[in-house]
């Protein structure tokens, strides 16, 4: 009889040195690499910065990267584009084109039918936004009349009285261009959003002279003051004469508020709105980068989700300087993630959730957050092979020692033992008895240990089970 037993041992030991056996570990997956280069980023492009009443504005919409560069879509984009005027910002026109996949840019005409300020406003239309967006400032004004120089001590009758030339001897020194008397300057910056302190995307400072007729009569030197960063040209900007548009771009490695001042011009031209303007640059995150830890899991196992902000090269984390809302979702596959969504404070480049598979197979897991291109990780879920076979044999261990340690016990008290360690083991992995830390009910031996018990307690162990929902067997 104790021989029997000293062979029932060692057959069972020798299947647990089997499953235990090297090689049985799974591989680490590689890590992933990021592209080279991808979409960041939507640029507005006009065929010119002012135009007459009537005419048609050409405009082109594009994609870049993080370095300013067209990137081809992947994908449709289907962009947004408003006509707002200001100062009101009032809505003046709506409308949209599309970005193919294997296209860079669009192009679509933009009839002016009003006078005076306008942004061109361009934002990729969908649920959560992909691109940073971008504006643009134009003017629109009457058509500008221009003359031939007229001999010295001409006369010009029936021209309106708005214009200098009105009811005065011209002298020959005089340029080709009828000047508007209301003459002034505005300031204004775009694209209107935080900028990436990164050295490469640019603010525009936009100068536009003159009432609705008015060009310059000569250059006009304007003086602008930078509390930081990198404006260029350098001041003074130069409006050169029968123009009346000038711009500057501004850039920054620093996260900050830039504040751009106007001083003055020569020759003094009036400037009736705002004087300062305020620019920030924010942390230069360009991409979202997400990794499985580990990407190879069992049907019992979970895997951390880790989210994190990148930079261009997609290789340095970068700390958010506002919190940013990062959304999960399986795209492939099945699972639950313990947070769908969560938020990345201020002053942190990462987030982390988990993910607990319900079938086998690959699951595809996709993370978004707005104005960034969304990322997607591959967990391969695989039947828990030797923990279920240890399980099995923990059981059938137990069972062997109650039926060995029990009088008159039966043969079918080792089959209870096989099948009793198994729940046994299922209930604490799933936490309905929660008596030891994860960690430790997965490793192999605990395995082992835990479905011996079980199989050792027999049918104890349902009433253990069953306990906690307060019901009695």
């Amino acid at each position: 009889m104790q021989t029997k037993h000293f062979q029932i041992f060692i057959t069972i030991f020798g299947l647990i040195a089997f499953v235990l056996r090297p090689g049985g570990a799974i591989a680490a997956a590689p890590t992933q690499q990021m592209p080279e280069s991808k979409p960041v980023k939507l640029i507005v492009k006009t065929d010119a910065p002012t135009y007459t009443t009537g005419a048609k504005a050409v405009i082109e919409i594009g994609i870049q990267d993080a370095s300013n560069k067209p990137v081809k879509a992947a994908k449709d984009y289907i962009i947004e584009i408003e006509l707002r005027a200001f100062p009101s910002r009032q809505l003046r026109k709506k409308m949209q084109d599309t970005i193919r996949a294997g296209e860079s840019s669009a192009k679509l005409a933009l009839a002016l039918e009003e006078n005076g300020i306008f942004s061109i406003h361009a934002k990729h239309l969908a649920k959560m936004s992909e691109l940073l967006e971008y504006d643009v400032f134009i003017r629109v004004r009457p058509m500008v009349r221009s003359l031939q120089r007229p001999r010295h001590g001409a006369w010009l009758p029936d021209f309106n009285s708005r214009f200098w030339g009105v009811g005065m001897l011209l002298s020959p020194a005089l340029p080709q261009f009828v000047i508007a008397q209301g003459k002034e300057l505005v300031l204004k910056s775009s694209p209107q959003r935080t900028l990436l302190a990164d050295g490469k995307d640019a603010a525009t400072i936009h100068l536009f002279y003159g009432s609705e007729e008015g060009v310059a009569l000569s250059p006009i030197r304007v003086r602008l003051f930078s509390s930081s960063g990198r404006l260029e040209p350098m001041p003074p900007l130069i409006i050169p004469e029968g123009e009346d548009y000038a711009q500057a771009t501004l850039t920054s490695n620093k996260v900050e508020t830039i504040t751009i001042e106007f001083l003055g011009s020569t020759p003094e031209v009036p400037v009736p709105g705002a004087r300062q303007l305020q620019i920030k640059f924010g942390p230069p995150i360009t991409q979202l980068g997400l990794d499985a830890s580990p990407p190879k899991i069992n049907l019992v196992d979970k895997s951390d989700l880790v989210v994190r902000l990148l930079n261009e090269t997609g290789t340095t984390p970068i700390a958010t300087d506002t919190v940013r809302q990062i959304s999960f979702t399986i795209a492939r596959g099945s699972g639950e993630i313990e947070q769908k969504e969560l938020a990345i404070p201020a002053g942190r480049s990462e987030g982390r959730t988990t993910f607990l598979p319900t079938k086998l197979g690959e699951v595809e897991i996709s993370a978004s957050t707005p104005d960034l291109q969304p990322v997607t990780v591959l967990i391969n879920v695989s039947p828990p092979l030797s923990l279920l076979g240890l399980s099995l044999l923990g059981g059938l261990a137990g069972g062997v020692i109650a039926y060995w340690m029990t009088a008159k016990s039966k043969w079918w008290r080792v089959a209870i033992g096989f099948i009793t360690g198994f729940v046994f083991y299922w209930a604490i992995i799933f936490g309905l008895l929660d008596v030891l830390p994860r960690a430790i009910v997965l490793n192999p031996l605990s395995a082992f240990a835990i479905s011996t018990l079980g199989g050792w307690l027999g049918t104890e162990v349902f009433t253990r089970v069953l306990k906690p929902f307060g019901a009695a067997v």
